[in-house]
């Protein structure tokens, strides 16, 4: 069992993944217009 740090910082690296794919996908689907 993760203790509450452990968990957060997983949870951030899990945010931060998927904002960098979202962003990576919306700058690939702009850029073939």
């Amino acid at each position: 069992m993760l203790d509450k740090f452990e968990w957060k910082k997983w949870y951030t690296l899990v945010l931060v993944a998927n904002a960098i794919y979202i962003i990576v996908f919306y700058l690939i689907m702009t850029g073939n217009r």
